[in-house]
């Protein structure tokens, strides 16, 4: 009878020994799972601030390409309204006609927009670089 009732002991014991090797495989499985895990976070933080110093980068060039533009259309709008200028005191002089006086007039009102849009861009690129 001893020999009979070691068996169920034994095998009742190895099930155990397999239940505890199953359970630590599991515990070893999601300890490298959340290392992975911590790996990811830590490359999706990393590509994050890179794409961030990107976004940053991009608002302040946009900033100064504003900048520079509205300087450039400011150049055109101060030479189209000398030439204005030129041209309406020459007609009162009677060197030049109402035409020449007209057409730049309407070239000086013409760059105008441009420059309007040229100065809502730069408030834009400034609230850009501030949000970011």
């Amino acid at each position: 009878m001893a020999g009979k009732s070691a068996r169920p002991i034994l095998i009742t014991v190895i099930g155990a020994i397999f239940a505890i090797v199953g359970i630590l495989y599991l515990i070893g499985g999601v300890c490298v799972l959340a290392g992975m895990e911590i790996e990811s976070a830590v490359e999706k933080s990393r590509a994050s601030r890179l794409d961030m110093v990107n976004q940053v980068k991009n608002a302040y060039y946009a900033l100064l390409f504003a900048i520079d533009s509205k300087r450039t259309v400011q150049q055109s709008y101060d030479m189209a309204r000398t030439t204005y200028e030129s041209y309406v005191n020459r007609q009162a002089v009677g060197d030049a006609s109402e035409y020449d006086v007209l057409r730049a007039s309407v070239a000086m009102q013409n760059i105008e927009p441009e420059l309007y849009q040229c100065e809502i861009a730069i408030r834009q690129a400034r609230l850009q670089l501030a949000i970011l």
